[in-house]
């Protein structure tokens, strides 16, 4: 399975039109790929929809991602986007992604971008530390990039911003998050928060 993250920054007001018009998109019989969650930016990137989306192989992929960038209306909502950016990653292989359904009404994405060879050095210790991690609040999913600059994505879903808050603190304090090395291997780190919309797979 191939995994990627399309984030489309809405024009200020026009997000609703835009969550709209990719409701859409993805019913259109010439759809490609699997919806596993798609999501409004609540604390970070404002005004951007985030489509979390699986495929096959690289041609399903590639054949979804062509119809978007160079279709007359993007996700039927082209004269509301701003702007589209679209990152491929794998899955690491100690991972099993949620299945679809209720896991929190909050999302936190964490993209932290790698030096050279980081992922390599860092996957041993975030498999030994995710099993601990888990018991705290539920993984929805750990990538890493196949294209661009090497980053890793994982996402967590939480019921509340306060359990958001108490579950990672606790963590810390028991020494068992972040795994060890993660800052020795790591250049720059984003997070935000995103809600889910009504149709996604993942709320």
């Amino acid at each position: 399975m191939i995994y990627e993250i399309a984030t489309l920054t809405a024009y200020p007001g026009a997000t609703p039109k835009v969550v709209a018009g990719v409701e859409g998109w993805l019913r259109d019989g010439a759809a490609q790929g699997t919806l596993i969650g798609c999501f409004v930016a609540e604390i970070g990137l404002l005004n951007t929809v985030t489509l979390i989306r699986g495929y096959s192989n690289a041609a399903e992929m590639k054949t979804e991602r062509m119809r978007a960038m160079h279709g007359a209306d993007p996700f039927q909502a082209g004269s509301a986007i701003q702007s589209m950016s679209f990152d491929t990653y794998g899955l690491f292989p100690w991972v099993t992604p949620l299945e679809a359904g209720g896991h929190g009404a909050f999302y936190e994405f964490r993209t932290y971008r790698l030096k050279h060879g980081g992922r390599y050095a860092l996957s041993p210790a975030w498999e030994q530390a995710v099993p601990e991690r888990v018991k705290r609040s539920p993984l929805a999913t750990f990538l890493y990039t196949t294209d661009g600059a090497p980053r890793i994505t994982h996402i967590w879903p939480y019921r509340t911003l306060d359990e958001r808050a108490a579950v990672r603190a606790a963590a810390v304090k028991d020494g068992i998050w972040p795994p060890k090395g993660t800052a020795d291997n790591v250049t720059e780190m984003v997070s935000w928060i995103g809600v889910p919309t009504a149709f996604s797979p993942w709320r």
